[in-house]
């Protein structure tokens, strides 16, 4: 029980932490319409339908609500002091993908009230599709879950690579790609398709924004998939972790 209490303070620390830096929620929304008011311009100007426009909205709701612990952990290990907190209660993983949790549903939840908000004054810049809320925040908090336990799983590894920097970038692009931020996955070539189920990235992106226009129907099996997805990568980050500490205790 004390454990599970101090997880929470630690998201609400967290959470809170973030709260403070006030000009970086501003910023986050103010180029979060700045590139939706880009999208909106390019939309109009090739007289295509709104209900693509409302489908990068979402997406890029979560992506500007991303907050990987890649680089905290990648400089713990170079610094050394990973081997000085493994030794803490709480797990170390555990530390991060928490307050990586935390901190992204506390950006979503502000860039979504700004999304209502814009939408209501400027409804040319979002599209006029009203966003099922509940079912979003649901699938985008299992798909955020993934991408923080994918982040803690790179830096993790840069242990073995040197360098976290190419491995971040890569897992970024190939989400940017396979995850849907610009076209639905529907629209790519069948192949395509098959390559990206074949990983974890549409159910952080595609499968969120889909949620938003259609609530909780659809496939049944993509749910099902997310949560495999989920259970899959955290019990991967926590081999990569004990292995890790292995390497570690034997190098003395």
């Amino acid at each position: 029980m004390k454990t599970v209490v101090s997880y929470k303070n630690l998201s609400i620390l967290a959470v809170t932490l973030e709260a403070r830096q006030r000009m970086n929620l501003v910023l986050r929304i103010f180029l979060y319409l700045m590139v939706m008011l880009l999208f909106a311009q390019t939309f109009r100007a090739a007289k295509t339908s709104t209900e693509g426009l409302f489908y990068i909205a979402m997406t890029q709701l979560l992506v500007s609500s991303f907050a990987p612990q890649t680089f905290e952990i990648f400089n713990d290990l170079q610094t050394g002091l990973y081997s000085l907190r493994i030794g803490k209660p709480l797990h170390y993983v555990a530390i991060h993908f928490f307050r990586s949790l935390s901190v992204y549903l506390y950006r979503l939840a502000m860039l979504v009230i700004a999304f209502l908000l814009i939408q209501r004054c400027i409804p040319h810049c979002l599209g006029q599709t009203r966003p099922m809320i509940g079912a979003f925040l649901f699938f985008a908090t299992i798909g955020g879950s993934i991408y923080a336990l994918l982040s803690i799983v790179i830096a993790l590894a840069s242990y073995w690579t040197q360098d976290v920097k190419v491995l971040f970038y890569f897992n970024m692009t190939t989400l940017f790609s396979l995850g849907g931020l610009i076209v639905p996955l529907d629209l790519y070539s069948h192949t395509m398709q098959k390559i990206a189920f074949y990983s974890p990235y549409p159910y952080i992106l595609w499968y969120p924004a889909r949620a938003a226009r259609l609530g909780f129907l659809g496939e049944p099996g993509h749910l099902w998939a997310q949560g495999a997805w989920f259970a899959a990568i955290a019990a991967f980050t926590l081999l990569v972790y004990h292995r890790l500490n292995q390497s570690l205790l034997i190098q003395g």
